[in-house]
């Protein structure tokens, strides 16, 4: 783990695109955060091709936003270094239309999960699990552009993604850290910083 800024890593996970936050605990601040860097894990559009199975795309692209967001949470990535003490996942929810929806919504689940006991297990990362529709109690809102305009209006000098797409996965991956703040992950966080851990 590279050392730094005590910070919580906002996570939106998505099968084909995931938005990931690293947010540095910061008691002191109006928001209780300083967002330090940003990533999105996407994955490329392959033309149907004879010989290539569904199946086969669907373990390569499990294989690499496992990597990346491992990579981002121990701070390995490109960017300032970051002590991440704890992850908050904003859950899928169920019910998507249709089987293929569905099914790669459960998968990214279960990604998600076993990454997530995996942090746990070697990093003692804590976890936090936050429903969207908590983000969106929290901010006032339905709409997805508010929330990404409500979440960059607090952190105004950030470098926010400009590709709309983009912006949208870490938009609400910083939600998810804002409803963090509410939680016993945040508090324990915060002492870390104020015992300058």
């Amino acid at each position: 783990m590279i050392k730094g800024p005590i910070t919580i890593i906002g996570i939106d996970i998505g099968f084909n695109a995931t938005g990931l936050i690293a947010m540095a605990v910061r008691p002191d601040l109006e928001f209780g955060y300083k967002p330090m860097t940003w990533c999105c894990v996407r994955h490329k559009t392959y033309a149907n091709k004879q010989h290539v199975y569904v199946a086969d795309r669907d373990i390569e692209k499990l294989i690499k936003t496992r990597r990346d967001i491992l990579n981002f949470c121990l701070g390995i990535t490109d960017g300032p270094g970051y002590n991440a003490v704890a992850i908050v996942v904003e859950a899928p929810t169920g019910g998507a239309k249709g089987a293929r929806a569905n099914r790669c919504m459960g998968m990214a689940t279960g990604l998600i999960a076993c990454i997530s006991g995996e942090l746990l297990d070697t990093q003692g990362m804590m976890v936090e699990w936050v429903q969207p529709g908590e983000s969106k109690r929290l901010l006032g809102t339905n709409s997805k552009a508010k929330i990404q305009e409500q979440v960059m209006a607090k952190w105004p000098d950030f470098n926010w993604p400009t590709t709309k797409a983009v912006l949208e996965h870490v938009a609400d991956a910083a939600a998810a850290a804002l409803v963090a703040k509410t939680r016993n992950v945040y508090t324990l966080a915060a002492k870390l910083v104020e015992r300058g851990d």
